[in-house]
């Protein structure tokens, strides 16, 4: 199995799979971090609540899609790998 992870920092984030980094580093800006916050207290909510798996996959799209980006890292990524691929995450616990 294949481990993706996302190794971040006040200044920016990578995405790694079996521990080497995978495209670039990127920047966090304002609008990332609210993006981040947001998507936080969504799914603080909908767990809160009980709410559905559609719910909490709708949350997941919007997560791969913004780790993704314009460089397509983890689409790319995801397409080479032939078998189950699991994946952390760590950074600071506040930034």
């Amino acid at each position: 199995m294949l481990v993706i992870g996302v190794v971040a920092d006040e200044s920016g984030f990578e995405v790694l799979a079996g521990g080497e980094r995978v495209g670039s580093r990127r920047r966090l800006g304002a609008g990332d971090a609210e993006f981040l916050t947001g998507l936080a207290a969504r799914y603080a909510g909908v767990v809160r609540s009980r709410g559905g798996d559609g719910v909490l996959a709708g949350l997941g799209g919007e997560l791969f899609r913004w780790l993704d980006g314009g460089e397509g890292q983890l689409a790319g990524l995801l397409g080479r790998v032939a078998g189950p691929a699991a994946g952390p995450a760590a950074g600071p616990a506040r930034w």
